[in-house]
């Protein structure tokens, strides 16, 4: 049946005066409106200001590490470590003082930067908090030395770098997966025929020992520990998802399934009212679902149940490769980035470039924003700052990213303490006083 064309002239009618009545309204009541678009933006700026004043109120110390040249110690004892700084966690007393005062958990920066072919094993902490951070690395590693720098070694490239004929290449990383999968760690480094682990420290140490004149590279790793039980939820709820997948895995088990649902409830409605309900144990249901799981899915549910097992931190790993124009090489950003992705694994995760943070864009205006995405993160790096793509490491894999050199690194340029100390024998004679 056609419709008469009043019909439509009367629907278009309505439709103009609904949306007159709109713009009427907006026009005249914007502004109540206006708080809750802006909010989100004035909380990141009122946090980041609060976050920057508490900052400068407090004295840091940068710190390098040296080992022994013989020294043939598993990244184990840096994880023992690092259990020791996770008891950092909890001096913020409750949210009003991080919201008011803009105190925030301690967190601790370690670094592995290259400065014109020297080496630093660095970290960069609270003064006050120097001793203790000390006393954990003489703990595990008894014969290393700890010297507090005078000048930070981030220094090396000015803060107008970028201005002043400076080249530089950088990113943050983050992982691909959910932070429940864990990435490539040191026990997976272990050589099957030898069984002596093939340490991928090395490959950092060659990528840095071989920088030249004007050549800047930092890999920086900031951690802020993390009680498990604020992310456990997000982890049991990736296991729930991969035990779910299970029970569909058959082709056609789906629409099968809500066939048999359909007709059933009727009859089960019924029955329902004369017997007691059955009980089915948890533990034989999860055993079934396993089952049902292909060998990857399963070995991923094993990963993720050994990863939340361990301490863990709020993370973020960024790198940066900074020399001046007549000295850089782009060579060195692949060398750089294939250390990093030693840590890959393709079927659980790895760590890879976060493209908002990528100093290297080539779509409209790319100079302009390249220049800007470089100055900010060179800013990032020197502050330490924690930017808007945080995620979780346990210890284990923390370890693996950071430790010191075994005997096995062979690169010139490797830091290490050039004698070896002994304690004094027993029966060195004394003096009688």
């Amino acid at each position: 049946m056609d419709l008469p064309d009043f019909y439509f002239k009367d629907l278009f009618g309505l439709a103009t005066n609904w949306w007159k009545n709109v713009f009427i309204f907006a026009g005249h009541w914007w502004w109540a409106f206006l708080p809750f678009f802006l909010f989100k933006i004035l909380y990141d700026f009122w946090m980041y200001d609060v976050g920057a004043r508490y900052s400068s109120e407090n004295e840091f110390a940068i710190l390098t590490i040296r080992v022994p040249r013989e020294e043939e110690r598993s990244p184990k004892l840096m994880e023992n470590v690092l259990h020791g700084f996770w008891t950092l966690y909890g001096n913020v007393r409750h949210f009003m003082d991080t919201l008011v005062l803009g105190i925030k958990p301690d967190y601790t920066s370690l670094e592995i930067v290259g400065v014109e072919g020297k080496i630093y094993f660095g970290a960069r902490i609270l003064a006050h908090q120097a001793d203790f951070f000390k006393s954990h690395i003489y703990s595990q590693y008894p014969e290393a030395e700890v010297e507090i720098l005078k000048e930070d070694y981030m220094e090396t490239v000015p803060e107008n770098a970028v201005e002043n004929g400076w080249k530089i290449w950088g990113t943050v990383m983050a992982p691909v997966k959910n932070s429940a999968y864990p990435i490539r760690t040191y026990p997976e480094f272990q050589d099957s025929v030898t069984g002596t682990m093939v340490d991928p420290i090395a490959s950092y140490m060659e990528v840095l020992g071989d920088l030249g004149p004007g050549e800047f590279i930092c890999y920086q790793l900031l951690l802020e520990p993390v009680p498990t039980h604020e992310w456990y939820p997000e982890a049991e709820q990736e296991v729930e998802r991969l035990l779910d997948r299970g029970k569909y895995k058959e082709k056609g088990a789906l629409s099968k399934k809500i066939k048999e649902d359909l007709f059933s409830f009727p009859r089960e409605t019924i029955e329902a009212a004369f017997k007691y309900p059955e009980i089915v144990s948890e533990d034989k249901n999860n055993s079934f679902q396993m089952l049902m799981l292909s060998p990857g899915e399963q070995e991923a549910l094993k990963a993720i149940e050994r990863n939340i097992s361990k301490r863990s931190f709020k993370a973020q790993y960024s790198v940066i490769y900074a020399a001046r124009e007549e000295n850089f090489k782009s060579k060195n950003i692949s060398a750089m980035m294939g250390a990093v992705n030693q840590f890959a694994t393709s079927d659980l995760n790895e760590l890879s470039v976060y493209r908002p943070y990528l100093t290297s864009l080539t779509y409209w205006r790319s100079d302009k924003r390249n220049d800007y995405a470089r100055r900010r993160l060179l800013r990032i790096m020197k502050k330490r700052q924690f930017t808007g793509k945080s995620y979780i490491l346990n210890a284990e894999e923390v370890a693996s990213l950071w430790h010191f050199p075994d005997v096995s690194v062979k690169a010139a340029q490797t830091p290490r303490v050039e004698a070896k100390k002994i304690s004094a024998p027993v029966n060195l004679p004394t003096n009688p006083t």
